[in-house]
């Protein structure tokens, strides 16, 4: 027979366990979620604003140093910066 105490403690860390489990899956379901948004809004922006594939390249490496996924905003074509601009038109 084993301990009471020893059998309660099994029984919670299968509980935590699970849950653990259960958290990690609901995780991975929200950042793939998050993901196909992220997708959505760059899409969005590239129909919006008309966007050719360098001028959104442009953009989006200006926006990777600013962290744009950390406010949501998303600049329109005219933010483009003056150089940023004449680059693309090379």
């Amino acid at each position: 027979m084993a301990n009471p105490k020893t059998e309660k403690l099994n029984a919670e860390i299968t509980r935590i366990k699970e849950k653990i489990a259960a958290l990690t899956a609901k995780l991975r379901d929200y950042e793939k979620k998050k993901s196909v948004l992220e997708k959505e809004e760059v899409n969005a922006l590239f129909e919006r604003e008309k966007l050719n594939e360098d001028e959104l390249a442009v953009l989006l490496r200006s926006q990777r140093d600013t962290k744009i996924g950390e406010t949501g905003d998303i600049p329109a074509k005219s933010e483009l910066t003056k150089e940023e601009s004449i680059s693309n038109e090379k």
